[in-house]
């Protein structure tokens, strides 16, 4: 029997006319989240096989996680993120509350830790360590209580929000989900804006362009394969491509922690420290499983979409950046192993014992599911987005590009953004990309963090962009400079939650570099100190 898999919104409707989806769900959510830790079934269980995969216990490098039994009768909703951009999060998941069978608790809304999360590398107090019966919380609040000086100063910000952060994590969402490049490209006879490809809306939709399995599942291959297009014509063929893994870093950034202004300057409140923000606590939100299934929606849309359903539809290009094993990135995996159809997802064990593959989880309705209709399923268009944008979408020629890269994890305690700003012909300063980091706070016991320390970012410039930094317009078919002619200057920024924007450039090799493809005489690699 197929079950189907619907969006919160969806049951949410049903649930003001009677039906009983909702509540089925809210009843199996917390009864996990009630079972004892060691349960197998249990929800801090089920969340430590995302939080810790790869820590390292008593000399060994183990997997946490569980055996993920379904509640009989109940399927996991998805939270749709592209439905309504101008309010994305249901009042479900933002009301503490939840009257059903005499209990008021929302077990969508948080999760009180019944075992204590600790940092078992240092053995001491640290950042994200959190204490047995520590509730989990979202953008503008703080979750920081590893230390002594770090409680005091999460609780005297959190009493500056109360009731009101709600509120605040929708308006923070909105920006995320619609901000774009704030660039006037308009002017002379041609009057076209910007193309978005940097807010998390459009990078959904981009993504659903990617040409093939590799290239849509992670942001390694992604910026591979967008440098191996620079080495194409500079034309309408040459394009930019969006991997899943891009969007859904966002998201976890903009609940867990880093405000996205109106002007698009990312600028963090300084002590907002949410869960879903870090790799070692975003799975004890509860959010985090009903964004994890949008994701896997998302997926599943984009297969149909490519014609990629079928077993063995989902090829992995061989020798590619991002489909082998770094060095000793994973525990159970040969180093340089290339990565297969085939190879074992450990943990996740099949009746028969053996261990799941990508063979096996190909095709959805093979695992027992499908999805009900959601945003990628619409014609027509939500009251935020026009229909020509919904219709016309697709992969965004670029001119030229520019990386930043040698930016070291090991020494950014917690997620990051890095940016890339320019100075356009008037001198004004202004962010024309930004690409959110997932990271954790101690990368010192993650094994495959220590084999990806290295961060980069790789931003696309497309020809209006160009032209509008370097004051160009067209005028009767012809280029005109409404500017003097000056060398760009372009520089990488990286914004943490606890440190103020810099400006990095003109440092040694190695510390971080800036570089790109120079189809433009003014565009120009520069090296940025990190």
């Amino acid at each position: 029997m197929v079950g189907t898999r619907r969006s919160l919104r969806e049951l949410i409707a049903l649930h003001k006319n009677g039906g009983q989806e909702l509540n089925n769900f809210i009843r199996a959510l917390r009864g996990i989240q009630r079972l004892p830790p060691t349960d197998e079934n249990s929800f801090f269980h089920i969340a430590g096989t995302h939080g810790e995969p790869f820590r390292k216990r008593d000399g060994d490098w183990r997997f946490g996680g569980a055996d993920i039994t379904i509640v009989p009768g109940v399927m996991l909703p998805y939270w749709d993120e592209c439905f309504d951009s101008t309010s994305p999060l249901p009042d479900v998941l933002t009301n503490p509350v939840f009257l059903l069978d005499g209990d008021d608790n929302n077990p969508l809304y948080s999760y009180k830790l019944q075992q204590a999360l600790k940092d078992t590398e240092s053995g001491k107090e640290d950042q994200y360590s959190k204490p047995q019966g520590y509730t989990t919380v979202r953008y503008p609040l703080s979750g920081l209580v590893g230390t002594q000086e770090d409680r005091g100063n999460t609780e005297a910000h959190n009493q500056k929000y109360g009731p009101v952060a709600e509120n605040e994590l929708n308006k923070n969402l909105k920006e995320w989900m619609l901000g774009t490049v704030k660039i006037d490209t308009s002017g002379g006879e041609e009057k076209t804006g910007t193309p978005d490809t940097y807010s998390i809306y459009s990078r959904f939709k981009l993504c659903m362009d990617a040409p093939n399995y590799t290239v849509f599942s992670n942001t390694t291959s992604q910026n591979a394969w967008i440098e191996q297009e620079t080495k194409r014509p500079v034309d309408e063929n040459r394009n930019y491509v969006v991997s899943l893994e891009s969007p859904h870093n966002a998201i976890h950034l903009a609940i867990g922690g880093f405000f996205q202004s109106g002007i698009y300057n990312a600028n963090p409140i300084r002590g907002a420290n949410g869960d879903m923000g870090d790799n070692e606590t975003a799975s004890f939100d509860p959010i985090f499983f009903l964004h994890h299934c949008f994701i896997d929606y998302v997926f599943w849309k984009w297969q149909v979409k490519q014609n990629f359903t079928e077993r063995g539809s989902l090829k992995f290009i061989k020798d590619f950046k991002g489909t082998f094993s770094e060095e000793a990135a994973q525990p159970f995996i040969p180093p340089y192993t290339n990565l297969h159809e085939e190879t074992p997802l450990r943990p996740f064990t099949k009746s028969d014992g053996n261990f799941y593959t990508t063979l096996d989880v190909t095709n959805i309705t093979e695992l027992g599911y499908e999805y009900g209709v959601g945003s990628f399923d619409l014609i027509a268009p939500t009251p935020d987005i026009p229909a020509t944008e919904i219709q016309t979408k697709s992969l965004a020629p670029f001119t030229a590009y520019k990386k930043v890269s040698g930016i070291d994890r090991g020494k950014i305690r917690g997620s990051f953004i890095i940016y890339l700003n320019a100075r356009d012909a008037n001198g004004n300063e202004v962010v024309i990309g930004r690409e959110p980091i997932l990271s954790r706070w101690q990368t010192a016991g993650c094994l495959n963090c220590q084999t990806h320390l290295n961060a980069e970012a790789i931003f696309a410039i497309d020809e209006n962009t160009l032209n509008s930094l370097k004051g160009t317009r067209k005028k009767g078919g012809l280029q005109t400079e409404e500017h003097s002619p000056q060398e760009l200057e372009f520089w990488g920024t990286v914004g943490t939650r606890d440190k103020e924007h810099k400006k990095y450039f003109d440092a040694p090799q190695g510390h971080g570099i800036l570089e790109g493809d120079q189809p433009r005489e003014e565009i120009k690699p520069i090296v940025i100190d990190l």
